[in-house]
């Protein structure tokens, strides 16, 4: 049954300190009894490629009236950055690009519709946007030390300028990219927190989109070796009153783990999970429900992605 307008289609597949010193005595503390302080940097060798593969599982549960609606969707993607470029403050300009993509929808059960980039196929109209991305880099992007967003580029290819500007992202907004983790401005000790704000848009209107800020909170819960464990959280600062807006956003505000290396100055690993459920989104007797969950890890040299692990796994020859 077709119960999803244009709005509600997208809300359903569309499923980035101060120091407190406590003085005990009048006494000043001595050095051996302040908490030990990590420094959290990346580091950035020119022409290195870092490579990355990720999994992603959604299910979003739709009700309206009578009327149900289930969509599975899942996501294997192998992608990378390249460094191009460091400055003297370690400052990088960095070319993202996907590699390979395997993507599965499937709607209350039925036949799923399916996509191999390395197949050559053309992709399914649900893909086309993902598929357009794949073999050649689709952002380039400055960022700090800390993965502070200094500026972004989206490129496009095309016969005539092979790798053209096509628009640019601004640094307040380009934190819904996620391109990398936030890392503190300052040396931090086991417990101590940091955030991170971006705005993204939400439709209120026929016409009209409201910027709405997204804030991330980091936590430094353990150190092993040169790992660093650190907890994400994810919430939405604008107040939103309006179900319908507040669906829009039901992926936004995931939460989860992050291993941090901090010798080679990169992220081993990010593991993110949400389950939301916006009750009225449209009308009363309505709801929507969305569960995701992401892992990405990094790929040693020599190492295999997400999808060629998942080809092994059914005896899949290279």
């Amino acid at each position: 049954m077709q119960i999803l307008n244009g709005l509600q289609q997208r809300v359903c597949f569309g499923l980035v300190v101060c120091s407190v010193f406590i003085w005990a005595s009048s006494a000043p503390a001595n050095a051996d009894d302040l908490p030990r302080k990590y420094t959290l940097q990346y580091k950035f060798l020119t022409a290195k490629n870092v490579i990355y593969s990720v999994e992603n599982k959604s299910e979003v549960e739709l009700q309206q009236g009578a009327a149900e609606q289930h969509v599975e969707h899942s996501e294997l993607t192998d992608k990378h950055y390249q460094v191009i470029s460091t400055d003297l403050q370690g400052n990088c300009v960095l070319e993202l690009s996907i590699d390979r993509v395997q993507m599965s929808a499937a709607v209350d059960g039925g036949d799923s519709v399916t996509f191999d980039s390395q197949r050559g196929e053309k992709a399914p109209p649900e893909f086309e946007g993902v598929a357009d991305k794949i073999g050649q880099p689709h952002v380039r992007v400055k960022v700090s030390p800390t993965g502070e967003v200094l500026s972004v580029q989206q490129l496009t290819q095309d016969h005539e300028q092979p790798l053209a500007v096509k628009d640019v992202v601004t640094a307040k907004n380009a934190g819904k990219l996620d391109v990398l983790v936030r890392l503190p401005d300052e040396p931090v000790s086991i417990g101590d927190v940091w955030k991170e704000r971006f705005e993204d848009e939400i439709v209120v209107g026929e016409k009209l989109k409201k910027a709405v800020t997204i804030q991330r909170t980091y936590t430094l819960t353990a150190i092993d070796g040169h790992r660093a464990t650190i907890q994400l959280d994810t919430s939405v600062i604008t107040p939103i009153r309006e179900p319908e807006q507040e669906a829009q956003l039901i992926q936004k505000t995931p939460s989860g783990t992050i291993v941090f290396d901090m010798e080679r100055g990169l992220v081993l690993s990010r593991e993110t999970s949400l389950d939301r459920k916006v009750v009225g989104f449209s009308g009363p007797k309505s709801f929507i429900r969305n569960i995701t969950t992401r892992k990405e890890r990094y790929v040693e040299a020599g190492g295999s992605g997400a999808i060629q692990q998942a080809r092994d796994a059914k005896g899949v020859q290279r």
